[in-house]
């Protein structure tokens, strides 16, 4: 296309783009329109004008009038409830009022603190201009239900400061059961804070226009986030403030120039890691469904910033439009992405880090670069189906282990190669995407099933590094489910399952941790009467990055259809992924499984102690068998205090020699970026009383990524591994680890699969 052309297009592009901007309209505006006038008491009610210290609260009450805390100390609670059972109401046009210095980073006070109680419910009461309207510590079944608590601590021009900077509307810290329901929470840092908090209803509240997130969840799980306005959690850009849509159409259509100079100053810009929620530290099993985070610095953002990743949550029925960044990012695995619109950002849906993560059901049209990106980090297991992926500006599908920036052109190879493998995509709509529907490079293994376009054909990229990737022509359809009747459980149940043409077919595995030379039996079963039309085995090692120029070979393939089990041997130990993929009829499906493989001799784990720094009498460390993660054959150690801890495993006595290799599995997180940043050293004991401090030339522990990790203590190779002296002829009894937090607390992280190879 012409330059003219091309210009012409940009322009027309970005007229049609965004004369679909929803109407901006301020907070107040909102709030009348979409919460119910409160329901305030006419009893008789307590009544105070000046507040200079503290008052506590220990039965129910009603409170009148406007309370000023114009010569309030700094970092005191205006209202301290302590005692359980209550219900503190406020009247109508009730009103804690703060000096606005309150509500700064250093003056942390409080409208209504409340700690060690349960069964507590305010409701209807106004604060503005404090560091928190509400702030509940280690609480049961607290309900916070039709207040405005907006205007609390807010900055709009902070910089990237994370986590660090902390205040806002309502703040739940170790909170067990709890609800927080139709209050407004508008123009605050955060409109709400869940925080080691668990079972908690967040439902109808307004929450729009604050500088950090609408709502943060940090180690929190089992709540549901549903119905609430999350807009505009943004900070950095200028904000359209159009009084309606027809002026916003008239500014458009007025100057083309206009609407791109607009254009460039919304998508791109920095918005410090500001989003519409975020979910953080290892926050879980949560459900948010159905909520506003349009216009956010992200939508939705899942990582590791603070602390581990956020797994496992569920994310359907909400709208993620508008973000200048993605409207949908996460880092993290196991998440699911249901029916939510991810349109109209400068990305749709970003998974680099993810792995075994379902996109699924979602409006993905209309974003700047990508629809779907999957680079730069990790990218396994993944599910894409049944999504509508139209009008996107470079790639419907982007699947990569290498990197490609909105600025960078699709022919390059990065220098970095992250593990991307093992991604099914079926049964998704694409049509009129800017250059291909599907681009894929340095990927191992990806099916694109039954999917749908507007041209003859899927419109997708094969590029270098692209190994065993297969796509269905045109002709190629899935037998229809079978109708369902009422009186027919068995084919509703079928119909059910058929309806995304995700194949009825399980893997099973008989061992996932084995030691070299032993076997592991997989079979693949699939639904009676199901015919198997195409099934694919491969292994490779388990690693989230190659760290190498080009991608390594498989260890094992086979696309034949006379395999649908394997009794496999491995020769070498480490983390292995054996990775399935079944074609059937009526559907489609990948597996994979973890294989932990140790050395030829197993070290047996006797007993465990932990330990702590000398005299820190409130510190514990504790050592348990790893859940998480059933396969890895680990101990999870675990600290309550900063800094130092100790974990010593007692193994059954065996002899090493400078010629053995001592190995292990671990899996960890930096949740500090400057812990372990000595390489913590290792500690042999053995039975003759000598310690042999073995010190390592690198960090050993996984630095970012929570996925286990096979290291090898080479005795013999003293540029890797030095030791303090030479190895006794006495036997091993014990392998100490020293690890310390660097003041980062709680901490833990998991070793185990002691072995030994070599003569």
């Amino acid at each position: 296309m012409p330059k003219q052309s091309s210009l012409l297009f940009a322009v027309l592009k970005s007229i049609c783009l965004f004369a679909a901007l929803p109407i901006y309209v301020t907070p107040s505006a909102l709030g009348a329109q979409n919460h119910r006038d409160p329901v305030h008491p006419t009893t008789a009610c307590t009544t105070q004008k000046n507040v200079n210290e503290s008052i506590n609260i220990s039965s129910s009450q009603i409170l009148c009038g406007n309370w000023a805390a114009d010569n309030f100390a700094a970092g005191e609670k205006l209202i301290n409830i302590t005692a359980s059972h209550l219900t503190l109401e406020c009247a109508k046009n009730f009103t804690f009022e703060a000096n606005e210095s309150l509500g700064t980073v250093a003056n942390p006070t409080v409208a209504i603190y409340l700690e060690g109680v349960e069964n507590v419910t305010i409701k209807n009461c106004q604060a503005h201009g404090f560091r928190y309207g509400v702030f509940a510590l280690n609480s049961k079944n607290i309900k916070i239900i039709n207040n405005d608590f907006s205007k609390n601590y807010h900055d709009p021009a902070a910089g990237w400061v994370q986590d660090k900077f902390q205040g806002g509307g309502i703040r739940f810290e170790r909170i067990e059961k709890g609800q927080i329901s139709k209050n407004i929470l508008a123009e605050n840092w955060n409109g709400i804070e869940l925080r080691h908090s668990n079972a908690i209803i967040v439902a109808n509240n307004l929450a729009d226009n604050c500088s950090n997130t609408g709502i943060t969840l940090v180690n929190s799980h089992y709540n549901t986030i549903k119905k609430n306005d999350f807009s505009w959690a943004v900070r950095g850009p200028a904000k359209p403030t159009y009084k309606n849509m027809g002026d916003l159409e008239k500014f458009l259509a007025q100057d083309a120039l206009k609407a791109l100079k607009f254009k460039a100053s919304w998508y791109v810009v920095d918005t410090k890691d500001s989003a519409g929620i975020i979910l953080d530290y290892g926050s879980s099993h949560n459900k948010v469904i159905d909520n506003d985070f349009s216009f956010g610095g992200d939508g939705i953002f899942v990582r590791s910033v603070i602390g581990a990743c956020a797994e496992n949550n569920y994310f359907s029925g909400n709208d993620t439009t508008y973000s200048p960044h993605n409207a949908i990012e996460s880092w993290c695995d196991g998440n699911t992405f249901e029916n939510n619109d991810a349109s109209y950002s400068h990305y749709g849906v970003w998974l680099g880090g993810s792995d075994n993560t379902v996109v699924k059901g979602n409006k993905i049209n209309h974003n700047i670069v990508d629809g779907i990106s999957i680079q730069i980090a990790e990218g396994r297991h993944n599910t894409i189906v049944g999504n509508e992926i139209t009008h996107n500006g470079r790639v419907g599908v982007l699947l990569t282990g290498r990197e490609y920036q909105a600025w960078h052109e699709l022919s390059r190879i990065g220098s970095k190669l992250a593990n991307s493998s093992d991604i099914l995509v079926l049964d998704n709509s694409f049509a009129k995407n800017g250059v291909y529907d599907a681009f894929v490079t340095s990927t191992r293994s990806a099916y694109f099933i039954n999917n749908t376009t507007d041209q003859k054909k899927l419109n997708i990229m094969i590029g270098h590094e692209a190994e065993n990737i297969f796509v269905s022509d045109e002709s190629f359809r899935f037998d229809e489910a079978p109708e369902a009747t009422p009186q027919d459980k068995s084919n509703a149940d079928i119909a059910a399952l058929n309806q995304d043409h995700i194949a009825d077919a399980q893997l099973k595995t008989s061992r996932t941790s084995i030691t070299v030379g032993e076997s592991t039996y997989i079979k693949v079963n699939v639904s009676n009467g199901d015919e198997i039309k195409k099934i694919e085995w491969v292994i490779q090692e388990n690693k989230d990055y190659f760290g190498q120029v080009s991608m390594p070979k498989a260890i094992y393939h086979d696309d034949s259809l006379e395999k649908t089990s394997l009794n496999i041997k491995f020769l070498k130990s480490g983390i292995y992924d054996i990775n399935v993929f079944v074609l059937t009829n009526s559907g489609a499906k990948t597996f994979s499984r973890e294989i932990f493989v140790k050395a030829e001799r197993a070290l047996r784990v006797n007993d465990m102690i932990g330990s702590c720094p000398l005299f820190d009498f409130k510190c514990s460390v504790k050592i348990e068998k790893d859940t998480k993660r059933s396969a890895l054959p680990g101990y999870m150690v675990s600290t309550n205090t900063a800094y130092a801890m100790r974990a010593i495993f007692y193994v059954e006595p065996a002899q090493i020699l400078e010629k053995n290799v001592l190995e292990f599995f671990v899996r960890a997180h930096n949740v500090n970026g400057k812990w372990q940043s000595t390489q913590p050293p290792l500690v042999l004991h053995f039975d003759n009383g000598q310690k042999i401090i073995v010190t390592p030339s690198y960090n050993w522990l996984p630095v970012v990524q929570e996925s286990p990790k096979h290291v090898k203590v080479d005795l013999n190779n003293s540029a890797i591994w030095s030791l303090s002296a030479e190895l006794p002829t006495s036997d091993l009894i014990a392998i100490e680890f020293p690890l310390d937090t660097f003041g980062w607390e709680p901490y833990s992280v998991v070793l185990g699969g002691f072995s030994v190879s070599g003569d």
